[in-house]
């Protein structure tokens, strides 16, 4: 009863109320319409590499004995709308010798990994062995390497795999 005699007491404060809420309300449909008109032009890409093994034994000590042999980077496409990449692969950022980035490229062949990538659409690049033992054998150790997409829009997309030492020891066990 209180409440409803204090209410009919301040019918301005109360409008007020009223009114600063009809704003908020308004405010989130503003943003819910405006992410929701932004949705079919959405861009995702989701890169992650796989490695091949090469496990053979050595005919002359009889040791078992493992090589990277091919390193592949994938890129998906988890976007709502076409992309066009320019360039997938891996690339080094030095921490030393700060250069900007580093791309690997192929010695033998040519790439097959960029070009436009339709929605859920998955791009491969894979590179040899001895590529990417040539490319860090090269750079100093302890650098880092990224697998790296580009799209026609300048966009970069990087994924960390791992330090180039590292992948120089596991590549030569």
């Amino acid at each position: 009863m209180d409440i409803i005699k204090w209410c009919n007491d301040n019918t301005g404060f109360v409008s007020a109320i009223l009114a600063a809420l009809s704003l908020l309300l308004s405010l989130i449909a503003i943003i819910v319409a405006i992410r929701t008109a932004r949705l079919p032009y959405k861009k995702c890409i989701k890169l992650y590499p796989t490695t091949d093994l090469h496990v053979f034994s050595n005919p002359t000590s009889g040791k078992v004995c493992s090589e990277i042999g091919w390193l592949t980077a994938h890129a998906v496409n988890l976007g709502s709308r076409n992309v066009t990449l320019t360039y997938l692969g891996f690339c080094v950022k030095d921490r030393k010798q700060f250069k900007g980035i580093q791309k690997i490229s192929k010695i033998k062949e040519t790439p097959t990994g960029p070009g436009m990538m339709t929605p859920t659409e998955i791009r491969s690049e894979s590179f040899a062995g001895e590529d990417i033992s040539f490319w860090l054998s090269k750079i100093n150790k302890g650098s880092r390497v990224y697998l790296y997409a580009k799209d026609s829009e300048g966009k970069n997309y990087f994924k960390r795999i791992g330090r180039s030492d590292r992948i120089m020891q596991n590549h030569s066990r």
